[in-house]
């Protein structure tokens, strides 16, 4: 089978730009996922202070004990969504300025 020219030189272009951007990926993803981690294992400790000293607040003994009960995952769902956007927002701004 034979290639003409301008074939050959859009594979070789899209070639490139797949490389670069499997790069990009792999530049970008140790450090943001770092951050990311961070970030999330930061909001962890302050949601768990925070809810849990709210919990400490509540006067009915059932509320108060339902109340720490929900504590963990609580703040796995707030660390999650910290983690996602910190890691979101670092690899969008590490893509800009590096590629």
């Amino acid at each position: 089978m034979k290639i003409s020219s301008k074939t050959f030189k859009f594979l070789a272009i899209a070639g490139a730009i797949v490389m670069s951007a499997a790069y990009a990926q792999d530049y970008c993803d140790a450090p943001c996922t770092a951050a990311a981690q961070d970030a999330a294992n930061r909001a962890a400790n302050y949601y768990g202070t925070e809810q849990s000293n709210y919990c400490g607040t509540l006067t009915d003994p059932s509320a108060r004990s339902a109340c720490f009960a929900g504590v963990p995952a609580y703040v796995q769902q707030q660390s999650q969504a910290v983690y996602t956007s910190v890691y979101n927002q670092c690899l969008s701004s590490c893509h800009n300025s590096h590629f």
